[in-house]
């Protein structure tokens, strides 16, 4: 996918819409990834999504056309990464065929328990909502400190201790010099 172009379009995609933020774009993936894993979809994560769509989105609606460093990029990998995560968690126990689901009824069974997966699926529904909750109100508090790392590359860059590579990317005028070489 990245190899089609498929990285960059999306960048482009998310930096001609204003509204646009990287919280905005997680908490989107993170409903999209939570009810597709409770419905059996797998959409292979990091490698699929995360790494080739929903980071780079992220990263341009943070940027949105401006330089900024490799710390505040991983901030934004960081963070994309972990609503993936939590969405697979979290949704993977919404699922009825679940390896997870069906490992804990075994030995629930095997204690002399007796446990339906539906009963199961029914109580790990309130954990995913709230799991969603707590991750809205973090992406919403990520939106607001994140543009402060961004605040803050820019006063690096006008003060002269970063300059911005051939990637657009803020670097040490030490790195940009060794990057050449």
């Amino acid at each position: 996918m990245e190899r089609h172009g498929l990285r960059e379009r999306a960048e482009i995609l998310i930096g001609k819409i204003n509204a646009a933020t990287a919280g905005r774009i997680f908490m989107i993936y993170l409903f999209v990834r939570q009810v597709t894993v409770a419905f059996g979809i797998n959409m292979s994560g990091m490698v699929a999504m995360v790494r080739p769509l929903i980071a780079p989105m992220s990263e341009a609606a943070v940027a949105q056309g401006r330089p900024v460093s490799q710390r505040t990029l991983d901030k934004v990998r960081g963070i994309a990464a972990s609503a993936d995560n939590t969405g697979n968690f979290f949704g993977q126990n919404l699922f009825l065929a679940a390896g997870g689901l069906l490992l804990i009824k075994g030995v629930m069974e095997q204690l002399g328990y007796s446990v339906e997966l539906t009963d199961m699926v029914l109580y790990g529904l309130p954990t995913a909502v709230c799991a969603y909750i707590v991750n809205f109100i973090r992406f919403i508090i990520f939106d607001k400190t994140i543009q402060a790392s961004v605040a803050r590359d820019e006063e690096d860059m006008k003060a002269g201790k970063l300059v911005p590579n051939e990637f657009n990317i803020l670097v040490t005028p030490e790195e940009l010099k060794k990057e050449a070489e």
